[in-house]
C-alpha cells in the first residue's frame, strides 16, 4: 500500500472512480485507481512511464479500438492479460 503525499486525479469514469497520479513522501510516482465505494489506492502502474507504455501497447495490440460508431471501446479479457504481462508487480492487474 502507498502512503500518499500528493494525489492528482486525471481520469474519471461515469461512477466517479478515478485514475490518479500519486506521489509518496520519497517523491516516487505511481498511477493508482481510487474507487468511490472503496476509498483506497490500488497501484496500476509503478511509474507514469509504465502507464504510458501500457496504454500505447493497448492501442498497438487492438485492446483499445474505435467501435463502428466511433466511440472508444476495449476488449476486457485482452486488457487484463496484457496489463498483467506488462505490470506484473502492480496490485491492480493481479486482482
Amino acid at each position: 500500500m502507498i502512503l500518499p503525499f500528493h494525489i492528482v486525479p486525471f481520469l474519471a469514469n461515469y461512477s466517479s472512480d478515478f485514475i490518479c497520479y500519486v506521489e509518496d513522501k520519497f517523491d516516487k510516482g505511481y498511477i493508482s485507481l481510487f474507487l468511490h465505494d472503496d476509498p483506497k489506492l490500488i497501484i496500476m502502474h509503478r511509474s507514469p512511464i509504465k502507464f504510458l507504455k501500457t496504454i500505447n501497447e493497448f492501442y498497438k495490440k487492438n485492446v483499445f479500438f474505435l467501435d463502428e460508431d466511433g466511440y472508444l471501446d476495449l476488449k476486457w479479457d485482452k486488457e487484463g492479460k496484457l496489463g498483467l504481462a506488462l505490470n506484473p508487480d502492480a496490485e491492480y492487474w493481479n486482482l
